[in-house]
């Protein structure tokens, strides 16, 4: 019997006509050969936490849930052969328990590793990449049903597959260069908006990985000063984490914000009120536990990627606009940095530092004229969407964003020459496959 399969924010909801969850390689060949043989077109999940479209399908959907863990780990090197499906959430676990971390993570760790991948999840710190920029080879499936190894002995290839929206094939293993566990020293400080507007270089200087949040409608921002050391973890004792993480993060955060949603206009001061939870920490922990925060309260999200010179100023113009429209925005806006990407030919950070901003709307409320306001502002900075988030952006407009733009079609052509692995959204964002050579 079809099966309805709902993201985690819960907007997208689709009933693909054939589902499969192989647990092997030659269980996902034979899904793939399966839905060839019927002219089916094919999407790939992870653990659904993409906001966009990105694997909506009426046809056939493979989801990669059962395919988890470690397969080889090279301590000495760093390099570890892993799962598709894996979660960033077990990966760290079981690297930790090797002695091994991922470089640099982002606040969410639920998804799966070749779905953050994929998408191009990232984290904070101007001198680190994203996830996908870690990656050293992959296999996958191509629509032919044949099992491929990517890596770096076709670059070209490699750098389509670190960030591949799903489009090459079926990635089922990937092999990731980690590094020495680690512990982050992280100060979750509030300051003035303005203020915190003003140094944001100085800011992201001096710590490794450094981000803060903006309260619309309040004055007050809370900023992550995050460094690495060597010293030993002191985690935070569970009732206390619990009163943190769950209590003060989700429960008061749901009750503010369900309470926007029901009487928007008191909106502003509800506000100033959550403001008010806005309150100096510090947490000393193991990098995985110090990067990630629990998110009980469902949002839907979009992200924009812009050159990083630009952030202070974008960031005003998007708080100009809430103010302007008085749109019923009760979550705070994130605002994070990385370093230029030269790995992968789609990473929102190609070619450019980067600033990254993030706004969010609680489940269930209006969110398109806030969120397409936002990517009006981001279109002026030659905006690079998130593409597991959501955004309304043409593959005529996207196209001038990435230097790797064409290069990265000729090897979808290559991989994909009948266009199996796409959907409307794939065809809206990159456009049909070109079977002809790019010139």
């Amino acid at each position: 019997m079809p099966r309805t399969i709902k993201n985690w924010s819960r907007l997208q909801r689709f009933t693909p006509r054939n589902y499969a969850e192989p647990a092997t390689v030659d269980q996902v060949v034979a899904a793939v050969n399966t839905a060839r043989g019927r002219s089916e077109r094919i999407r790939v999940a992870g653990n659904l936490h993409s906001f966009s479209e990105i694997v909506r399908t009426d046809d056939t959907l493979i989801s990669l849930k059962a395919m988890n863990g470690l397969i080889d780990a090279d301590v000495e090197s760093g390099l570890v052969r892993v799962r598709a499906g894996t979660s960033i959430h077990q990966l760290s676990r079981q690297l930790d328990a090797l002695g091994l971390a991922l470089p640099n993570l982002g606040d969410i760790d639920v998804q799966s590793i070749a779905g953050a991948a994929a998408t191009g999840t990232h984290g904070t710190g101007e001198n680190y990449g994203n996830i996908s920029a870690q990656i050293r080879a992959v296999q996958l499936v191509t629509a032919a049903g044949e099992v491929v190894e990517i890596d770096e002995d076709d670059p070209s290839a490699l750098k389509a597959a670190r960030v591949s929206l799903g489009t090459l094939g079926v990635i089922t293993a990937l092999t990731l260069q980690c590094v020495p566990a680690f512990r982050l020293d992280r100060l979750d400080l509030p300051r003035p908006v303005n203020e915190t507007l003003s140094q944001i270089d100085d800011l992201a200087a001096n710590f490794d990985h450094y981000e803060f949040y903006v309260l619309p409608y309040s004055d007050l921002a809370l900023q992550k000063r995050i460094n690495r050391t060597d010293a030993a973890a002191e985690p935070m004792p569970a009732v206390k984490r619990f009163a943190n993480d769950v209590l003060a993060e989700n429960v008061a955060l749901g009750a503010i914000v369900n309470a926007g949603k029901v009487a928007p206009n008191a909106i502003p001061p509800l506000a100033r009120t959550m403001a008010k939870f806005f309150s100096p920490a510090r947490r000393l922990d193991k990098s995985f536990d110090a990067f990630s925060t629990v998110r009980m309260v469902r949002f839907n999200e979009l992200e924009y990627a812009i050159p990083r010179q630009h952030l202070a100023e974008a960031v005003e113009r998007v708080l100009a606009v809430i103010q302007e429209h008085q749109f019923p925005v009760n979550f705070p806006i994130e605002v994070r940095v990385g370093q230029a990407d030269d790995a992968s030919l789609l990473s929102t950070a190609a070619g450019r530092d980067t600033g990254y901003i993030s706004v969010h709307t609680f489940k269930g409320m209006e969110y398109e004229p806030y969120f397409h306001a936002v990517e009006t502002i981001m279109d002026g900075y030659e905006g690079r969407p998130h593409w597991g988030k959501m955004n309304w952006q043409t593959a005529d407009r996207l196209a001038g964003r990435y230097d790797g733009w064409n290069e990265f079609q000729l090897v979808r052509s290559e991989f994909d020459p009948e266009g199996a692995f796409t959907n409307d959204y794939i065809e809206r964002i990159l456009g049909p496959v070109v079977t002809s050579r790019i010139q």
